[in-house]
């Protein structure tokens, strides 16, 4: 159930962010292992640019992320906090 609320959150910014999904579709079938607190999730990209929960041979992450444990929290609260994930998604 949090995985799936996670999930949801994650693609809920990305359905947002079109430049966001377009630099992750060229990276589609890959994975990615997130880390924020005790959250732990191996996420697949699709070839929509969003994330799906990574299953099976999919499971073994192509790359690791790890956020501080107020993530969530300033991604909510802080429009500027956004600038940290435009960022991160040029370094892809």
């Amino acid at each position: 159930m949090l995985v799936d609320a996670a999930l949801g959150f994650i693609n809920h910014l990305l359905a947002g962010e079109a430049w966001a999904r377009d630099r992750l579709k060229v990276f589609a079938g890959k994975t990615v292992r997130l880390e924020q607190g005790a959250l732990c999730l191996s996420l697949a990209i699709s070839s929509n640019g969003l994330f799906f929960v990574a299953t099976g041979k999919q499971a073994t992450e192509d790359v690791s992320i790890t956020l501080p444990s107020d993530a969530p929290l300033r991604a909510l609260t802080d429009r500027s906090y956004a600038g940290t994930w435009k960022a991160i998604f040029r370094c892809l």
